[in-house]
């Protein structure tokens, strides 16, 4: 064995050892002697990996592969580390006619995947992986049958179980899913991620109580991914509240602020004195909605999360006293047990006076073009949270027949705080994104229109706690808390779901949300048995619908 080859086996041995600096070294020793040698790229691109030097390490293992395509050793290390690049890059994918389009590299880093499925048909691990990349990338048909093989070969894995589970759900095989998710939990019954996958599918199908139990488990499956300090208060655990102070803290995103909102009213009920600590856009909508508590601005910017992360309290809470605290989204745990706990009704108010000048402003319009109903439109959705928001955006362009059958008769107003309004067309829809600052102007403007029409999203949520109907327009395999199916949303009374009937089909929920319009318009009287007001002091009653919208029953 000459100096090279002894060198190769004890970087080899290096690497299997965890020893990745002295794998690199002898690697790299390698190499400079024999640049072609695939062993000695695909140890270096892995240690290098290892040690966090992510483009060098894809870069070697790149090379390995490419000179050696059939060497699985390297072209499993080469998708492994793809994937931790995808999961820390968090690439967002685009839009196009023809579906989703991921940059370049993801693209080449699932072909790679599936080539290590196909050179190793028997290896759960290799499945698996290919199996997870492809879920990542929303290719649920290959990813539910790359669980499916690693199940036959493995039919108690219970990783294999909640791919092929969470493939299934996406899907909308709810059945499926929950059958793998069962089986999972028997198995593992305290992987986090088991519990939080199936808490997600009963409360889908209504199973509040049970529900919320694995619903909790978000704090161990994504450590890093909830936004919610770590008090060094006790955790209220659903105890009586009488003569006790108690914090509740917003986290994860906005939405799901504004609905677990809902449940506040019925702490303050119960306790001597709720701290709300919301985030800052809609500090002042909670401070307004709920005057008996203290609300206060909660940061919770990556900047200020990685402040937590130092173990340092938000400023605000060390002047509050209190005995306890809650993340909001555990207060259900304990206050909605069962479908007969979700009262359903309005809980936001607007500013009165921001409305007033909104209404006026919309009045003029309406006084020279004769249109009636006033609609709010939101097609945005968070960019940010990749190819789920991507997943729920409605294109611009489906919405345009839907603004061209109500041209003259409706009003559309955008709800958009970003980007332009939905559809351009002759100035048929209003525009006031500069002045949506915050949630309060949103709501303002909100509060003065008969029906909203949106993504899931926010806004959608903000329109139905301030009693507006709303038109909530759906994805195939909606989010857990619409439920499997049905058009009513048990957290409010006056929203209405359009679901898509097949993934991407957002043709025939247009069809569905103008047919609603219809309806509306039908039983909306004229805009021209009111007088139009010609400035805010002329506006001596509140904007339309302020308590409650419309009593139609199903619109």
């Amino acid at each position: 064995m000459n100096d090279a080859d002894r060198a190769l086996e004890d970087a080899r041995r290096a690497l299997d050892a965890g020893r990745f600096d002295h794998a690199l070294e002898r690697a790299g020793h390698v190499l400079a002697r024999q640049p072609d040698s695939v062993d000695a790229s695909g140890i270096a691109g892995a240690a290098s990996c290892a040690l966090g030097r992510r483009a060098i390490g894809l870069a070697l293992l790149g090379s390995a592969v490419r000179r050696a395509p059939s060497k699985r050793r390297w072209l499993a290390a080469l998708c492994q580390a793809q994937g931790v690049r995808f999961d820390q890059a968090k690439p967002l994918p685009e839009a196009t006619g023809d579906g989703i389009r991921w940059p370049a590299w993801v693209d080449d880093a699932l072909t790679d995947a599936d080539r290590l499925a196909a050179l190793n048909p028997f290896d759960t691990d290799s499945l698996l992986l290919a199996g997870r990349f492809h879920k990542a990338a929303g290719n649920d048909h290959r990813a539910a049958v790359l669980g499916d093989a690693a199940l036959a070969l493995e039919p108690d894995n219970v990783e294999a179980l909640k791919l092929a589970g969470e493939a299934r759900g996406n899907l909308g095989d709810s059945p499926g899913a929950r059958r793998h998710y069962d089986r999972a939990a028997a198995l593992a019954p305290r992987d986090p991620m088991v519990r939080w996958l199936l808490g997600l599918r009963r409360l889908a199908a209504g199973e509040f109580s049970a529900g919320w139990l694995g619903y909790e488990a978000r704090f161990e499956a994504f450590p890093g991914g909830v936004a919610a300090f770590e008090f060094t208060l006790p955790r209220w655990q659903g105890t009586s509240l009488d003569g006790r102070r108690i914090l509740v803290h917003g986290e994860q995103g906005l939405g799901d602020e504004i609905m677990f909102a809902s449940v506040l009213p019925d702490l303050i009920e119960r306790a001597e004195h709720v701290v709300i600590g919301a985030s800052p856009s809609l500090s002042r909508l909670f401070a307004r909605a709920f005057p008996r508590a203290t609300v206060c601005s909660h940061d919770r910017s990556p900047q200020a999360v990685r402040g937590w992360n130092s173990q340092h309290p938000p400023a605000w809470s060390t002047a509050q006293a209190v005995d306890c605290h809650a993340p909001v989204a555990s207060l259900a745990r304990w206050l909605r047990t069962d479908a007969g706990c979700f009262p359903g009704t309005p809980y936001l108010v607007p500013d009165a006076e921001q409305a007033r000048r909104f209404e006026a402003r919309l009045a003029r319009t309406e006084a020279t073009s004769g249109r009636t109903l006033r609609v709010g439109i939101n097609l945005a959705t968070n960019r940010a949270t990749g190819l789920a928001g991507l997943l729920k955006q409605v294109p611009r362009e489906a919405l345009a027949p839907l603004i061209e059958r109500f041209a003259g008769e409706v009003h559309f107003v955008s709800l958009q705080a970003r980007d332009a309004a939905p559809v351009d067309a002759e100035g048929t829809i209003s525009d006031f994104a500069p002045e949506l600052t915050d949630f309060d102007a949103t709501a303002a403007l909100a509060a003065c229109l008969d029906v909203v029409v949106s993504t899931d999203s926010a806004v959608a949520h903000l329109a139905a706690a301030l009693g507006k109907p709303t038109i909530v327009m759906l994805r195939y395999a909606a989010d857990w808390r619409y439920g499997d199916e049905g058009n009513r949303c048990v957290w409010y009374h006056c929203m209405r779901l359009v679901r898509q009937r097949r993934p991407g089909d957002w043709s025939s929920v247009i069809d569905d949300v103008t047919r609603r319009l219809a309806e509306h318009l039908e039983h909306h009287p004229r805009t021209a048995q009111r007088p139009a007001a010609e400035s805010p002091e002329d506006l001596s009653a509140a904007p339309r619908h302020m308590n409650g919208g419309s009593s139609t029953d199903d619109r």
